[in-house]
């Protein structure tokens, strides 16, 4: 198969992607599920309609195994291997690659982000998974997937919302950005803001003002200098940075969102 067949930006994680490949024909029974599918949920009646499809016209495109434990392990393409045995299929083409295990994790997240088939949380669970089985900073992940690491950071934060909000955004009822906006809210106050923002109808930008004002009712007046200082620190360190304030007291809260982001961090204030 070829790289643009596999999907493009994949030929930098399988060496020689870029020649072809011809596909076999591959048993369906001989096939087994793949453990770093970053895909939870499928569309039932999406499935039946490829299902027909596959039926009447055949696979379009062939599906990405690989060799496992004297069968084969899926790499992508979960839905036309779903879709065939629920058309009745006893066999499907199969692309056959020697991978590693980071590849096989790695291409199956590419996969769905550039099928769009992944929702946000979803998306933030891979990465997360990717970052702690193979030891990858935000950078290093970026790089591999093609994305900015501001955009894997942000991503990643969604994991730190109230469960049933973290909910909320996979079923699309809230956006990321929306998501975003409640971060610094203390989780009981979550889920109560993101319902506003649903029956409401709030932007994004309405939702951000909202919890300023929210925060600013339980602050005392900020500083416009500790405001300044706050910024600048947030654009250095590349991340959420909290300046409270009381008394002339107060305290820096500085946000991480794994433990290679925690050492990015430190190795920016130390050097």
């Amino acid at each position: 198969m070829s790289k643009r067949a596999l999907g493009r930006g994949l030929g930098a994680l399988i060496p020689g992607a870029e020649e072809e490949v011809p596909p076999s024909e591959v048993s369906l029974d001989s096939i087994v599920p793949n453990p770093h599918q970053p895909r939870r949920t499928f569309d039932q009646e999406a499935l039946e309609e490829l299902a027909q499809s596959i039926a009447q016209h055949g696979l379009l495109q062939p599906i990405v195994v690989r060799p496992h434990l004297g069968r084969y392990q899926l790499v992508a393409g979960e839905r036309r291997f779903r879709a065939a045995k629920l058309a009745g299929k006893s066999s499907i083409p199969a692309v056959i690659m020697d991978l590693t295990d980071r590849q096989l994790a790695e291409i199956s997240l590419v996969e769905n982000l550039q099928r769009e088939d992944l929702n946000p949380l979803e998306e933030a669970n891979a990465y997360a998974q990717l970052i702690k089985e193979f030891n990858l900073t935000q950078e290093a992940l970026a790089t591999r997937i093609g994305k900015s690491r501001s955009a894997i950071a942000n991503t990643l934060r969604l994991l730190n919302l109230a469960p049933p909000v973290q909910s909320m955004v996979a079923d699309g009822r809230i956006s990321p950005g929306h998501a975003r906006t409640l971060l610094s809210l203390a989780v009981e106050d979550q889920l109560k803001a993101a319902e506003r923002i649903v029956s409401k109808g709030l932007t994004v930008r309405t939702a951000e003002k909202n919890r300023q004002a929210q925060r600013q009712k339980k602050a005392e007046p900020r500083d416009p200098n500790a405001a300044h200082m706050q910024q600048k620190l947030m654009e250095h360190l590349g991340t959420r940075v909290t300046l409270e304030e009381k008394g002339g007291k107060g305290r820096i809260i500085i946000e991480y969102y794994s433990p290679q982001d925690a050492n990015r961090i430190i190795n920016i204030i130390l050097h």
